[in-house]
């Protein structure tokens, strides 16, 4: 498994993600590169993969919170700690998103519709043509 960091969080987005989380040392990796590879591919943006890595340290960690052997004991930064940092998180990824409501540019539009494989919907076709509609020349005309 590999581990990487360059000290430079605006290097990549791995790093950057690295950073969000704290997983910056290399003697205690949290996550391999790969793990937040996958959440980099699959998130919106950093912000939301780092949250998304704090979700997953919150559940790996739910059952530890603290060991005691003896007079010595340790406190675990637990599962609470890693929701908020997610939440935190998660809210400062959702002002960075990019809103789409699907569009397509006209020249990918047409591409579609020259593609002959394609299945061809049925409302591409006069969508704004009600055929059985009055067409105002004889108003006694119903449907």
């Amino acid at each position: 498994m590999a581990w990487s960091y360059s000290e430079d969080p605006t290097s990549s987005n791995l790093d950057a993600v690295r950073f969000l989380v704290q997983d910056t040392d290399s003697t205690r990796p949290l996550f391999q590169d790969a793990e937040l590879n996958f959440l980099i591919g699959s998130e919106h943006n950093v912000y939301m993969a780092a949250a998304a890595a704090c979700d997953i340290q919150a559940a790996r960690q739910s059952s530890v919170k603290s060991k005691s052997v003896g007079d010595l004991s340790l406190s675990y930064f637990g599962p609470e700690e890693w929701k908020r940092r997610g939440e935190l998180l998660r809210a400062r990824g959702s002002a960075h998103q990019v809103l789409s409501a699907g569009g397509i540019t006209v020249a990918a539009r047409e591409a579609l519709e020259e593609d002959d494989s394609l299945l061809q919907p049925y409302f591409t076709l006069g969508m704004h043509d009600n055929r059985s509609a009055p067409t105002g020349e004889n108003e006694e005309e119903q449907p």
